[in-house]
C-alpha cells in the first residue's frame, strides 16, 4: 500500500506579514499532523503573489507602512524561489530566510546584492541561481503563475489550496488548520488509491 499524498500549495508574498506568520502556524500543524499520522506524506508546493505590482523605487524607508510603499513584490525572490525549487530541500529553507532578512533583518528583498548574501548562506552556488534574476523566461514562468493564481480566483494572499480542490483564504489558527489536515488525511486514508 503506497502512503497517502496530500498535496498543499501556499500562495505568498516575501512581504506580505500574513504570509510570514501563517507560514509558520501551517508549518506547526504539518509537524504534529505528520507526527500523528507519519504514514501520510505532505507534499508542498509554493505558488508567488505580488501584493504591490510595481517596481521599487529604492527609496529610503521610514518606518514599516513606508516600507511596504517602497517595496515591489519581489519578483526577483519569486524568481529565485523557482530556480531553488528544483534544489532538494531548498526552497522552504530560501523561503523562511527571505522572510526573516524582510521582517526581522529590515533589507530590501529586492536587492540582488542582499539575496546573493541569502542564497551564500543556505550553502547554495549563487553561480546556480544567479541566471534566474536576470533571466527573462524565468520572469515570465512567475508572471504566468501569478496569472494562473487569478484565473483559479486567487485574489490575495496568504492562501491555500488543498489537493488542488479547494482553496483556503486568509491567515487561519494552527487549529483550524489541524482541523483541516485531519479531514483530509481521513479522506486519504478512505481513497481507493490508497
Amino acid at each position: 500500500m503506497s502512503p497517502a499524498v496530500i498535496t498543499i500549495e501556499f500562495v505568498l508574498d516575501f512581504i506580505c506579514p500574513w504570509s510570514y506568520i501563517y507560514k509558520r502556524r501551517l508549518k506547526r500543524a504539518l509537524r504534529v499532523c505528520q507526527n500523528l499520522h507519519p504514514e501520510v506524506k505532505f507534499n508542498i508546493e509554493w505558488r508567488p503573489y505580488t501584493l504591490i505590482p510595481t517596481p521599487s523605487s529604492r527609496a529610503k524607508r521610514v518606518d514599516t507602512r513606508q516600507r511596504f510603499i517602497n517595496q515591489l513584490g519581489p519578483v526577483k525572490a519569486h524568481k529565485m524561489t523557482e530556480d531553488l525549487l528544483r534544489a532538494a530541500d531548498k526552497c522552504e529553507e530560501f523561503i523562511d530566510a527571505t522572510f526573516e532578512t524582510f521582517f526581522v533583518k529590515n533589507k530590501d528583498i529586492d536587492d540582488f546584492l542582499i539575496m546573493t548574501k541569502v542564497i551564500e548562506s543556505m550553502n547554495v552556488n549563487k553561480e546556480d541561481i544567479k541566471d534566474s534574476v536576470f533571466d527573462k523566461g524565468r520572469k515570465c514562468q512567475v508572471t504566468a503563475l501569478l496569472k494562473q493564481n487569478e484565473e483559479i480566483g486567487v485574489t490575495g494572499c496568504p492562501f491555500l489550496i488543498f489537493n488542488h480542490t479547494f482553496g483556503l483564504a486568509g491567515a487561519h489558527s494552527v487549529d483550524k488548520l489541524m482541523f483541516i489536515l485531519e479531514q483530509l488525511v481521513e479522506q486519504a486514508k478512505n481513497s481507493p488509491d490508497s
